[in-house]
């Protein structure tokens, strides 16, 4: 859609939880119009080819606006029945489920936490018990060989023995 310099444009914006349309001249809003279950549709004005009708049972009369092409009033009609379908129930019940969602992940945010804790605690008792058996390896190794030089003096004093009684 293009912009002439004294041309108002009409723009959608959220406003107070629904969509609206802004009229826009030089880029300032003039009013804005609630869209949440209002009629948009195409309409020939005089002098106005490319017109668009939004009505509403709550308006006292209709809104017209008026496109440059039939291109953009397709592009306008488009956009404006869809910016219709937000209404204020909508709104509600989109930000109810988002106050769900947003509960739902901090409670599994600190589901997760507690996991994480969990899993260090585990972590770090699996490292000490790690470190316990390699420390009871290395003292069963050292007691093997003490063990060994046992022997070996037994099997020295045996073999003096022997000696001593022939």
């Amino acid at each position: 859609m293009s912009v002439r310099a004294n041309s108002w444009q009409p723009y959608p914006v959220p406003y107070s939880d629904v969509t609206v349309v802004a009229l826009l001249t030089y880029q300032w809003a003039l009013g804005v119009i609630p869209l949440g279950g209002c009629v948009v549709e195409a309409k020939e004005e005089p002098n106005m080819p490319y017109a668009m009708r939004i009505s509403h049972e709550d308006f006292h009369g209709n809104i017209v606006l008026a496109a440059e092409s039939e291109f953009e009033q397709a592009q306008w009609l488009e956009m404006l029945q869809e910016s219709g379908k937000v209404t204020w129930r909508n709104a509600q019940l989109g930000e109810a489920m988002i106050e769900t969602l947003e509960a739902q992940g901090l409670q599994l945010a600190k589901e997760k936490q507690e996991y994480l804790d969990k899993l260090m605690e585990e972590t770090e008792e699996l490292c000490l018990q790690r470190e316990q058996r390699e420390a009871l390896e290395h003292l069963n190794q050292v007691l093997e060989a003490e063990k060994q030089q046992f022997e070996e003096v037994v099997q020295e004093l045996r073999g003096e023995q022997e000696q001593i009684k022939r």
